[in-house]
């Protein structure tokens, strides 16, 4: 049975989770606290870097990059006019993480994950279901809850 899902905290972390339960055919509900998901929050960890350096080690990312059509996107130095050995292998993501953000974000809208921004939210559990509360906008109720937020955060 498919579930509705609320994910705490739209940077990476949980824009990723959004879209991996929604894929699944979940229901998603993706709560910011900064204006825009995504690119506040994660500016702050990433910065407003001009290009990304990537290891050809790191799978995962270069699946995620493939999987947004970003693949050909990534330029791989080049030492003595060579490319390197791929477990030696450095490369750049042409556009930054604004490129790899803006991709994201179109496809967390192909997979319906609503996305809410501007709200913080206060929770409460109740048996199985997890409320949150905005008290200015009103709250939600779902069935789980991931939160991405830091250790640092206060969630009451």
């Amino acid at each position: 049975m498919k579930s509705n899902w609320g994910v705490i905290g739209g940077g990476l972390c949980g824009q990723f989770i959004a879209l991996r339960l929604a894929e699944q055919g979940h229901r998603v509900t993706l709560v910011e606290a900064s204006d825009k998901a995504s690119w506040v929050s994660a500016r702050l960890a990433l910065g407003d870097m001009p290009s990304q350096l990537i290891h050809a080690s790191d799978h995962r990312l270069l699946a995620l990059l493939d999987e947004l059509g970003l693949s050909d996107a990534v330029e791989w130095a080049r030492v003595d006019g060579q490319i390197p050995p791929v477990e030696e292998r450095l490369g750049f993501l042409h556009g930054g993480y604004r490129k790899f953000l803006d991709a994201l974000d179109a496809r967390l809208s192909e997979v319906e994950v609503k996305v809410v921004t501007g709200r913080r939210v206060t929770s409460v559990s109740s048996g199985t279901l997890h409320h949150f509360v905005d008290t200015a906008h009103g709250g939600w109720v779902f069935d789980r809850v991931v939160s991405t937020l830091s250790a640092a955060t206060t969630v009451k």
